[in-house]
């Protein structure tokens, strides 16, 4: 399936008529790079004590798109993702066992997409992903992440593709595996749908310059750290559902505003292998609302 499918960049249109192989244009299905910036308000922990914000701030870029052999479309993306958590009133305990917390995460993730487009209407594509996800303090293996997909798409018109996928995460460390089916479908000249594995929107057109509509997708994120001085990683879960306003700056250029409410968060250390390290403070957590801003660049 188109890189959309299986990575979660954001969906652009479908073209207007199946291409050649040769003829692929990846623009035409997801937008180029863009900036976002999230903030989840106030989630009080299920234990009754303290609570926390969560603020993330992400870029990504496609970096071009170059013939490989047996007809498939080499394209390469990097992604960079600034997070940060904020606690109120958390357990003194907290801070003496995990005194980095509240620093800075990041994440570098590379992309290696391959695609394949048939003009029997079949779609291939393969993902292969190393990052980091860490604080970058006192790196080690445990900071590298490796995840990896493979879908399949079969485009039923020129205005419905619809697909299956099966993603791979965290491969090196603690492996999960995701099985999806995906679909973009441009329901008429008003209407747009699509999903794929953590993400669904539905938008409604208003002219060229604007839209507004519905999302669902995932909020959250892991990174490698440490607790009690030994190797740990922090998971925040997390899916958030609002409404989400489109409007063109110039060009293919467009702005994004989103807000709505989160729910199913929890923040959790486990431990180097995969089990969760009972911690006072953290834990499930309370839905809240959040607000994201966006610039999205459609082509190059």
């Amino acid at each position: 399936m188109i890189c959309s499918l299986i990575a979660g960049t954001a969906f652009a249109a479908l073209p207007p008529a199946p291409m050649e192989p040769e003829e692929l244009d990846i623009s035409a299905y997801v937008n180029v790079a863009s900036l976002r910036a999230t903030h989840t308000f106030g989630m009080d922990f299920d234990q009754g004590i303290g609570s926390m914000d969560f603020t993330n701030v992400g870029a990504f870029s496609l970096l071009g798109q170059f013939h490989a052999p047996g007809g498939f479309t080499y394209i390469p993306a990097l992604t960079y993702d600034f997070s940060h958590f904020n606690l109120e009133n958390a357990p003194p305990g907290l801070s003496l066992a995990a005194p980095d917390l509240e620093d800075p995460l990041h994440r570098v993730d590379l992309y290696n997409f391959l695609i394949k487009q048939t003009d029997s209407g079949w779609i291939y594509g393969a993902m292969l992903t190393p990052g980091i996800h860490s604080s970058f303090e006192d790196l080690n293996s445990r900071d590298l992440f490796l995840s990896a997909a493979v879908a399949v798409g079969y485009r039923f018109s020129d205005s419905l593709l619809g697909g299956l996928m099966v993603y791979g995460s965290d491969l090196t460390n603690d492996p999960t595996v995701l099985v999806s089916p995906a679909f973009l479908w441009e329901i008429n000249d008003d209407w747009t749908t699509f999903f794929y594995g953590t993400r669904f929107v539905l938008r409604r057109s208003f002219g060229e310059d604007r839209s507004i509509g519905v999302e669902a997708a995932y909020n959250g994120g892991h990174w490698s750290t440490k607790f009690a001085g030994q190797d740990a990683q922090l998971d925040f879960a997390s899916t958030r559902a609002g409404l989400v306003y489109r409007q063109r700056l110039g060009a293919d250029v467009w702005f994004d505003l989103s807000a709505g409410y989160t729910f199913g968060n929890e923040l959790r250390f486990r431990s180097a292998g995969g089990r969760d390290i009972i911690t006072p403070g953290l834990g499930d957590a309370s839905g809240a609302p959040y607000v994201r801003l966006g610039l999205t660049v459609g082509s190059w």
